[in-house]
Order: structure tokens, then sequence, then C-alpha cells
């Protein structure tokens, strides 16, 4: 270091003003910086809170998504349950009315004033004994599947089998679930009987005694052998599918004056079911009538018989309930109740809804007007149970569609 000389001069010194300032300005550097330090802090702290939330977010939405996808995933499955139901339950219903429909037209068929059993081939290999009577019963409820041969072998422990007759429909010679059987004598006739109510292939049987002409015993080609009283009315079999009434009323106008003609139809598709009905004004038309069985209409011979007249249809023998409305004296073991005065409105599910407390309702039968295919304000319930048809009955005069209707046992035929 050099050494000063002496004609070196001494350093002034700095005012007392500037120095201050100097610190002053050094001061507020400093604390600017320390603010900034400060902020930065501030601004990490803030950094790292919002990065836990942002976190935190991330995880919240990720379990909602989950908790999405289980409740879709389980509405979905309840969907696909409700469906499954719906499904199950709308089989059981279309099960439930193909029985329904099956039991109609076996009620139908018992309700006709005449009774149709096409031509079917003999089951019976012998004749009966005259011996001024005859042995049929009436057998109703068999499976489709059941045919004569079947029947032939499980009766024949009841005895000699004379006559087996299954009726079929017309359209297509399917069974109609029903037959008669002609015995030998009247022992084995009471054998078959004791197999009412017996579960025969998967069906409960109706198995009754067939009284009165035996059909065999009508003259062939014409009516039955004892005209009715008054009668005024014929029935036509075997007709060609493309006659209508217009042609039966046009080809029996030459019999007498023509009031009323109708054909019965398939429910289903609507087609002739072959079987006719006229009636006269006069029931000495219904003579000429009968005469013509056996002549060929619409290209096919007929067959025409005397039938009752229509206002007989309904006319009871005593039987059912008295004139004050009380039921009838209830048949031993009775399984059945029968409805009338119903509104045409009734459906049979109306009825369920009815009867929804008798817990062995089976089946529900609503007549049907072959013509119009709309109710006749009577229907049949069938039930598992004897003992739910009082309390059937007790629901006699209830309002079903805005109508009070009758309820009664079902009186055996």
């Amino acid at each position: 270091m050099a050494k000063k000389t002496k004609d070196e001069p001494a350093p002034e010194e700095e005012p007392a003003d500037e120095k201050e300032e100097r610190r002053k300005r050094k001061d507020a550097k400093a604390a600017k910086k320390r603010q900034r330090l400060e902020l930065e802090e501030e601004v990490q702290v803030l950094e790292l809170a919002l990065e836990k939330k942002r976190q935190r977010l991330e995880l919240e939405a990720a379990d909602e998504a989950v908790e999405r996808k289980r409740k879709k995933e389980a509405k979905r499955a309840k969907k696909e349950a409700e469906a499954a139901e719906e499904a199950a339950a709308e089989e059981r219903r279309e099960r439930k009315e193909a029985k329904a429909q099956k039991k109609k037209k076996e009620a139908e068929m018992e309700e006709e004033e005449v009774d149709v059993v096409p031509k079917v081939p003999k089951a019976s290999v012998q004749e009966a004994a005259p011996t001024g009577r005859t042995f049929k019963v009436f057998i109703g409820g068999l499976p489709s599947h059941v045919d004569e041969a079947m029947l032939k072998k499980d009766f024949a422990e009841c005895g000699e089998i004379s006559e087996l007759l299954i009726s079929r429909w017309p359209e297509d010679g399917s069974s109609r679930g029903m037959c008669f059987i002609t015995w030998a004598t009247e022992a084995a006739m009471r054998k078959c009987l004791a197999w009412h109510d017996v579960n025969y292939e998967g069906k409960y049987i109706r198995v009754e005694e067939r009284k009165g002409v035996d059909k065999k015993d009508k003259p062939r080609g014409g009516g039955p052998s004892t005209k009715p009283p008054g009668c005024r009315s014929v029935a036509v079999f075997d007709l060609a599918p493309s006659v209508g009434e217009d042609e039966l009323h046009e080809f029996f106008g030459k019999c007498g004056s023509v009031s009323n003609t109708r054909i019965l139809k398939n429910r289903e598709t609507g087609e002739s079911r072959g079987i006719g009905f006229v009636e006269f004004e006069v029931t000495g038309a219904t003579d000429q009538a009968v005469l013509l069985s056996g002549t060929s209409f619409a290209g096919k011979p007929i067959k025409v018989e005397f039938a009752k007249d229509a206002g007989d249809k309904g006319k009871g023998k005593g039987k059912g309930k008295s004139s004050d409305g009380t039921p009838s004296e209830k048949p031993d073991g009775c399984v059945a109740v029968v409805i009338r005065q119903m509104s045409t409105l009734v459906t049979e599910d109306d009825l369920w809804r009815l009867f929804s407390d008798c817990k062995s309702a089976s089946n529900i039968s609503i007549l049907m007007d072959n013509n119009t295919f709309q109710s006749r304000g009577i229907a049949f319930v069938d039930f598992d149970d004897t003992t739910d048809t009082d309390i059937a009955v007790k629901k006699s005069g209830k309002l079903v569609c805005g109508q009070a209707v009758s309820i009664d046992y079902k009186m055996p035929k």
C-alpha cells in the first residue's frame, strides 16, 4: 500500500443526512426482500393447500363415479328383474287365458241345445245286450292328447265298452276334451262314474251319467226321434264353409217363413263351425225342414234335426236361488259357483279381483254369444276347496262394473 504523502488531502467526511438516506434505502431494500420472501412462502402454502384440495376433489369425484356406477348397475339389475317378472307374469296370464279359453269352449258345448258329436270311429267291438236302456256316461276335461285307444285301455278295468266316441272340433279334428262311453252293463257304468274328479293324465276330469235318448237310436239322415212340443227351430249340421246366414235363410225359406238364422263360428278365427240354426214362425215348417236332411246344400250333404227354441234356453227345473235372493242348498262337495246378471263389460280380470280372497279359485269361464262374441252375462268359477264356494256366494249382490251380480252354488247336472 502506497504511503500517503503530505501533499494528499484527507478524505472528506460523508454528510450525516446522506448517510441516513443510504441507511434508509438499505433498510427499505431489506424490508422489501423480507416481504417478497414472505409472499413466496404464502404462495407455497397456498399452492400446497390447493394441491391437497385438488387431490381431495379427485378422490371424491372418483368415489362419486363409483357410487353412480353402482347405482346404475343396481337400477339396471332392478329393471331386468322387473322385466323378467313381467315376462313371467305375462306367461302365467297367457297360460291362464289359454286354460280359460279351453274351459269356455267346453262350457259352450255343454250349453248348446243340441249335442254335437262328429262322426268318429267306434272303439267298441261288441254291442250291449238289449235291455231297453243304455248305460252311457259323459267325460269332460280330458287332456287334448288323449285318444280313443288310450281311453279304451285305461277304462277297460270298469267293464265291457260297447261304444266310445270322442267329440272333436270340425275345423281341425282335434279333441274337444270330451267323450261319451256306452257300457254293456250298469255295473260297468257305476265303476266308471267313480272316476269323477280323479286326476287323469294331469287334469281332473268330470264324469256324469248321460240320460235320455241315445243318438244311435235316432233315425238316420233326419232329426231326433221325438219332436219337442211346439218346436219351431231346427239344427243344421255339416254346412259348407261358404254358407252364410243369408244363404241359410234362402235355402230353408221354401219350408216356411223363417224368423231367424245363425251359424256357430270359431271364436279365434271367425270361421264357420259347420253348424247352423233356423227358427221358423210356425212349428209345421220344422217338419218340412227335417225332410231336407241328406240333400245337397252348397255342394255338401247336410243333416237337419229338430232343436229346442232359443226361448227355452235358461229355463230351470226349480233349482237355483229362491225368489227372495237367498242361495240354494249347497250340493255335497260343491266346488263351483255360477254368476248371473253380469254386465257385458265384465271381464275375467274383474272376476279374479272379486274372488281374490278365495285362494283356491282355479278357473273362471264367461259364456260368450256365438254370433256377437259378447258376454251372455253368465260365468262359472271353479275352486279346489269347497269352503271357498261359501265365501263366493256371500258376494252375491256386490257391484261389478256398476251392476249387482247374482252368485249361487253350481248344481250338478
